[in-house]
């Protein structure tokens, strides 16, 4: 055993040495510093643990959804205001291809006929509601005119010794009345 003793010791590190003023420490009996406690501590954020972070960018956090419901806020009237542009923009495309034509301005379309009579053949004829548009037609047999609330319809026909042979509306509602 005193083989294995000397074995150790002879492994072993030798120990540092030690500061005095370390050692003096060291060497001071552990006191009781129950004395040094604060009645009333102050308040502060060191009772929190980790919580006390995210207490401490609350400032932050708000600043940065206020910013970013602004800008969504932003970003949807710009998105609304364009929206209505393009619609605003469509209907008026769509205006001018079903009225491809345009008055002068002044121009009187009161006094104007606004009646197509057909006697003899096939036909397809659109009425309008829109002046200068025709919104009757004569036939030898009937008369169509435009449904009330419609603005446009279409109809093919086919008239032969003043008798309507064929007859069919494409688009809109027409009211047939007879001659």
């Amino acid at each position: 055993m005193a083989e294995r003793e000397q074995g150790q010791n002879a492994s072993a590190e030798p120990q540092p040495e030690i500061d005095p003023r370390l050692a003096a420490k060291l060497a001071e009996p552990v006191r009781d510093r129950s004395d040094e406690l604060l009645n009333d501590p102050p308040r502060g954020d060191h009772h929190l643990g980790r919580l006390a972070g995210y207490r401490a960018g609350r400032k932050v956090r708000r600043r940065l959804g206020l910013i970013m419901g602004l800008v969504l806020v932003v970003i949807a009237v710009i998105a609304i205001t364009m929206q209505i542009r393009l619609h605003r923009e469509n209907e008026e495309a769509e205006y001018h291809r079903l009225h491809p034509w345009s008055l002068p301005e002044g121009t009187d379309t009161r006094d104007r006929p606004r009646t197509i009579s057909w006697s003899e053949g096939k036909a397809r004829l659109a009425l309008s509601a829109d002046p200068p548009g025709a919104n009757r037609i004569e036939l030898p047999d009937r008369i169509i005119e435009l449904a009330e609330g419609h603005d446009h319809a279409q109809v093919r026909f086919e008239v032969r010794n003043g008798a309507t042979v064929a007859f069919e509306v494409l688009s809109g509602d027409v009211i047939q009345r007879p001659r």
